[in-house]
């Protein structure tokens, strides 16, 4: 499935993602929303937790809206949390 069919994701997250090597649905997967989240953030794109709510709703096939705020904390602390 091509990253514009997902939900959630627009013209401008597709062509973010697309500037990171992801342009489908399998390589979000393969990647993940809060690694993909981190490698758009390091490249300068302007992003900010309602991107990584996208990217993880568009992975579970959900509205960001109905993103527990179970999942938004555990996203959270994941983006914080150093990389070893």
């Amino acid at each position: 499935m091509k990253i514009s069919e997902m939900k959630n994701l627009g013209p401008k997250s597709t062509e973010m993602l697309a500037r990171i090597a992801i342009h489908s649905k399998d390589e979000l997967e393969k990647t993940g929303a809060v690694d993909s989240y981190l490698m758009l953030k390091h490249q300068g794109f302007n992003v900010n937790l309602n991107t990584l709510y996208a990217l993880e709703s568009a992975l579970l096939d959900i509205y960001s809206r109905h993103l527990s705020n179970d999942i938004k904390q555990h996203l959270q602390a994941a983006i914080k949390a150093p990389k070893l």
